[in-house]
């Protein structure tokens, strides 16, 4: 299952790359007003807790999870409803862990549904969309494997008639091939559930350039789908022959990218993703690597980092590999644009 999952985030990442060349990706960002205002407005939760003998402390947790929560789903449901579509359609071989991944996933949404003690501290208006998304989910899983789990969830006869409408519009969307349209999803989906005041979508050009007041507009999270960075940042400045070594391997990188499709590079920067998130040791000069997508050649840590870095930069310069290697890019570049005659 966990090769599913980390397909699933490479397919946000993806999302993330043609959003952006279309100058169309869009963040989801939420205020310390708003979530004043998701406080406020429930604040008889945060009473009855008070009543119950609840600390301040764990109710100010809890109300936090509920608020991070809550914006986490209705970002994602959308975007992840594309983004299963696709793997289902395009990987054949993945389809039992997804399967395995997604029927897990269900499990623990009906669980939620079901459980008297999150549903009696659970504001009515977030417990509802929550069943609501997690229905639309397994409309989606209905749709792709056949196994129908919208009945295990404690629903209204309402709620799954929402969940149904909703659905529908997505399939529209999918039916258009308008992935890169979800952020539509998202604001009108959280409007009819009463959740629309909670966020924003803000595109993100618009959001780099803006420079936000720290005392008030500061944002309290987003959402941006990225490749995670390496747990610790990977950086040769202090040390001339890894700088050396890193710009020979990205020089070897620059020589094979060269006159390859853009899609051809993108799966050889997304393979080399995927493995980092099952760690990459670039210290280890002996352990190899291989790829698929580059399969009569055999790579040290250093080396397959320095050619990942290459890919992403083809892909969208603005990712965060989490390599500090841009002096090393630069003079690879430089050696591939004005090699050196003998």
């Amino acid at each position: 299952m966990i090769s599913h999952l980390l397909m699933h985030e490479l397919g946000h990442l993806d999302l993330t790359v043609q959003g952006r060349r279309k100058g169309a990706n869009y963040l989801f960002v939420a205020t310390k007003e708003q979530k004043e205002l998701f406080i406020r407005n429930n604040e008889p939760t945060i009473t009855r807790l008070n009543k119950r003998g609840v600390d301040d402390a764990s109710i100010a947790g809890f109300i936090t999870s509920l608020f991070n929560g809550m914006n986490s789903q209705v970002y994602n449901v959308p975007v992840d409803l594309f983004i299963e579509d696709f793997l289902y359609k395009n990987y054949l071989s993945l389809r039992p862990f997804q399967f395995l991944s997604l029927h897990e996933l269900l499990k623990e949404y009906i669980a939620v549904s079901k459980n008297k003690e999150i549903a009696a501290d659970t504001p009515v208006v977030i417990r509802t969309a929550t069943v609501i998304l997690s229905l639309v989910n397994a409309l989606q899983f209905k749709d792709l494997y056949g196994f129908d789990l919208t009945s295990q969830f404690e629903a209204t006869s309402q709620q799954l008639k929402i969940s149904k409408e909703l659905y529908a519009e997505y399939l529209k969307y999918q039916k258009n091939d308008r992935a890169l349209d979800a952020h539509e999803l998202i604001r009108q989906w959280a409007k009819r559930l009463g959740l629309d005041g909670y966020f924003s979508l803000i595109e993100e050009t618009e959001f780099r350039a803006a420079k936000m007041d720290a005392s008030s507009n500061e944002p309290d999270h987003f959402i941006n789908s990225e490749l995670q960075s390496q747990k610790a940042q990977i950086d040769f400045a202090e040390k001339p022959a890894g700088q050396s070594a890193v710009t020979m391997y990205m020089l070897a990188a620059l020589q094979y990218f060269n006159g390859l499709p853009p899609e051809k590079i993108k799966e050889i920067g997304f393979e080399i993703g995927l493995q980092g998130q099952q760690g990459i040791d670039h210290e280890n000069m002996e352990q190899r690597y291989y790829l698929k997508s580059i399969p009569d050649k055999e790579f040290t840590g250093l080396q397959i980092l320095s050619y990942m870095y290459v890919a992403f930069h083809f892909i969208d310069p603005a990712l965060d590999t989490g390599l500090k290697f841009k002096k090393e890019f630069e003079a690879a570049r430089e050696l591939f644009e004005h090699p050196r005659r003998e």
